[in-house]
């Protein structure tokens, strides 16, 4: 008999500090000055209300930004053939957050633009598994997490913010990757 030990699933998840960040957010906000941020259940976005026309080139904008950082997640996640197919602005002003959710298939990515660790808390990431013990949900905090990060991490993943209790208002990017 064999006898072993090991991990049934396991979920990947990278964290980036964004290069020559200062010049990248001018070019992310000025992008997002480009379009109307709508308030979508208990936070302003722009998701579902730009055209499709308008989402390929904020897709498109976004490759090219971000491009040293799409490469990085390239090489950690094994993924030679992908593209961003949605992309988006959000904006979280006081007691705003965003509530459970996941984006079906693929990698999820947050890019932190406007953000305090010392006064805002990053998106916390539930475990897709109940703990063994007593059958809670276990999740998973980002560490050091700060304006210029960004995050990657399978979509089927439920995440969601906690209630932005400043009146800085706690801004980011967010992406979904489509893997061929």
């Amino acid at each position: 008999m064999n006898d072993y030990m090991t991990d049934m699933f396991r979920s990947p998840f990278l964290h980036l500090q964004i290069r020559n960040w200062e010049e990248k957010k001018s070019k992310l906000t000025k992008l997002m000055e480009l379009y109307n941020l709508e308030h979508f259940i208990s936070v302003k976005t722009t998701f579902n209300n730009i055209s499709r026309d308008e989402e390929e080139t904020l897709n498109e904008k976004v490759s090219e930004i971000l491009s040293e950082e799409l490469n990085a997640f390239s090489k950690s996640f094994s993924i030679d053939d992908f593209k961003i197919v949605q992309s988006w602005f959000q904006v979280e002003e006081k007691e705003m957050y965003h509530g459970v959710h996941n984006h079906g298939y693929g990698i999820s990515s947050v890019c932190y633009l406007e953000y305090d660790p010392e006064i805002h808390t990053p998106v916390i990431l539930i475990s897709p598994s109940n703990n063994l013990i007593d059958g809670s949900s276990d999740q998973f905090y980002p560490q050091n997490i700060s304006e210029g990060s960004i995050i990657f991490f399978p979509s089927v993943i439920n995440h969601y913010t906690m209630p932005n209790k400043t009146d800085a208002s706690r801004k980011i990017l967010a992406f979904n990757i489509k893997i061929d």
